[in-house]
């Protein structure tokens, strides 16, 4: 373990190397009010850079706080929650004007919020960088609050967090209780917190407002950071599948997402995309002029018989993570029946290190582990989980390993 003035010194080296890099782009110095980071668009490595300053600075802060410091944290990151509740339930980005200020007594009035109520709720989001005050005492907007306000995806994300995903983890020990070992989908503490017998997304299909909140929160967090489409295409050599001929399945692929981005990133490759009706129907309607006849669409339920034999690369992005290991291995069988020896399985996925790593970078992905258990008893899964995965189902795959771009937070499961 580094002394604090070892810790220091390296955050100071990576400090030094990203405030040089916004300054040669003419960006003001990075601070609550302005995002000079995000704007900078950094390169893969100062993203790398930026990672590591986080983690030796959230490393720092624990070895300062200590134990006592550190557990007090922890036991109240419940409150932060709870701001954070206030301000989308009100939605009080809105109240408060892009540029300029605006008094508590204002945003109380506009926003029907018990002024004494509306000061304690902000002043605590400000505390986590949610919103700032000026040296008159009143309320502006911060880079966070000022996202919140701008955009409608990110507005989305966080009302998805607090509001739906949040609650269902406090129900997660009763539900190991009820549905001990249980790794069926509806059979969850989210089933226990909305008194269903419904999995989630059958769940929210009857709910349409809050499948509309959930739909646009996964798309602010798929293109967030380290999970955008281009470290995809980075993170692979696309050239050696892009031959006449070649077809690569995308199962559970939606609108094709996935699809589209990698047709227009090879020349030859030729891409069917599975899903249910719906999506596959709305792909359908919205796929470009330029890519028809490269990306096709079938409809069907990806638990069911496979039915292009052969294809040269099985891939699914995000889908395994949604199910326990027991409906993993029954999707792997029915992709392995229709593979033959030149075929590829690959999968996209968040591939957990195989111990804690005290870095505050990565730990989205054990914070991503406990909610798939909360909601869909399902894991995110470490590479030796994975190889005894495609082990369990069939002895036949061979695994090759997983591979991911620089700043990445996914990785290729091949």
């Amino acid at each position: 373990m580094s002394t604090l003035t070892e810790l220091a010194e390296k955050a100071l080296a990576n400090a030094k190397l990203l405030d040089a890099y916004t300054a040669s782009q003419g960006l003001p110095p990075v601070s609550l009010e302005k995002d000079s980071l995000t704007v900078a668009n950094l390169p893969p490595r100062l993203h790398v850079i930026r990672n590591e300053l986080a983690d030796t600075s959230q490393l720092m802060k624990r070895l300062a706080l200590g134990p006592v410091g550190n557990m007090v944290e922890i036991l109240y990151t419940f409150t932060d929650i709870l701001s954070l509740q206030a301000i989308v339930e009100y939605n009080l980005v809105a109240h408060v004007p892009l540029s300029g200020t605006t008094t508590y007594a204002e945003i109380s009035k506009s926003s029907n919020l018990n002024e004494s109520l509306c000061r304690r709720f902000l002043v605590h989001a400000m505390e986590n960088g949610v919103f700032l005050e000026d040296a008159e005492g009143k309320v502006k907007h911060s880079a966070l609050s000022c996202l919140l306000a701008t955009d409608p995806e990110a507005f989305a994300a966080a009302g998805l967090i607090v509001f739906e995903l949040a609650p269902a983890s406090g129900r997660v020990l009763e539900a190991l209780q009820k549905y001990p070992d249980s790794g069926e989908p509806n059979e969850t503490a989210y089933n226990i917190q909305n008194n269903t017998d419904l999995s989630i997304y059958s769940f929210l299909g009857q709910n349409p407002s809050r499948m509309s909140r959930f739909g646009m929160g996964m798309q602010f967090f798929s293109r967030s950071g380290g999970f955008h489409l281009q470290q995809l295409i980075d993170a692979y050599p696309w050239s050696s599948l892009d031959k006449p001929g070649a077809v690569m399945v995308d199962v559970g692929g939606g609108l094709g997402t996935v699809s589209k981005t990698l047709a227009n990133a090879t020349k030859n490759l030729r891409f069917v995309v599975q899903d249910l009706a719906g999506p596959v129907g709305i792909g359908r309607e919205t796929l470009p002029e330029e890519l028809k006849g490269r990306v096709d669409y079938e409809a069907g339920d990806f638990f069911g018989e496979q039915k292009i034999v052969g294809a040269d690369v099985y891939f699914f992005r995000w889908i395994f993570h949604n199910w326990s290991d027991e409906y993993c291995v029954k999707l792997l069988r029915s992709v392995a029946s229709a593979m033959r020896k030149h075929s590829k399985l690959m999968l996209y996925e968040y591939v957990l290190a195989e111990g804690p790593e005290l870095k505050v970078s990565q730990k989205f992905g054990r914070n991503l582990d406990m909610v798939m258990m909360a909601c869909w008893n399902a894991c995110e899964r470490t590479e030796s989980q994975w190889k005894k995965l495609f082990k369990s189902a069939d002895e036949r795959f061979s695994f090759v390993g997983t591979r991911k771009s620089e700043g990445s937070s996914m990785s290729i499961v091949e």
